[in-house]
């Protein structure tokens, strides 16, 4: 006997099949996922050339702040308008 059949033997029969995995909430919309990466990488690459071109002692705070504020109101249009879970 294999330990396929073996282990198939092993599990009682009155087993139920487990439950459907419940699909958690997340991006559905492809194009305004993809438009907003493209938005906060954009504000990154333009606080980075502010940064560079400047040369301003200081300015590396630029683009740190510009990725924190995309993510605080990524956070934000999340809680505000959720995806359905179906």
């Amino acid at each position: 006997m294999n330990l396929g059949a073996r282990m198939l033997a092993a599990q009682p029969a009155d087993v139920p099949p487990p439950a459907k995995a419940v699909r958690s909430p997340g991006h559905t919309d492809p194009l305004l996922l993809a438009l907003s990466g493209a938005a906060t990488a954009l504000s990154i690459l333009i606080g980075c050339a502010f940064s560079i071109g400047t040369g301003w002692a200081s300015s590396s705070s630029v683009p740190m702040l510009a990725a924190i504020t995309a993510c605080i109101f990524a956070q934000l249009t999340t809680l505000r308008r959720p995806s359905p879970s179906s």
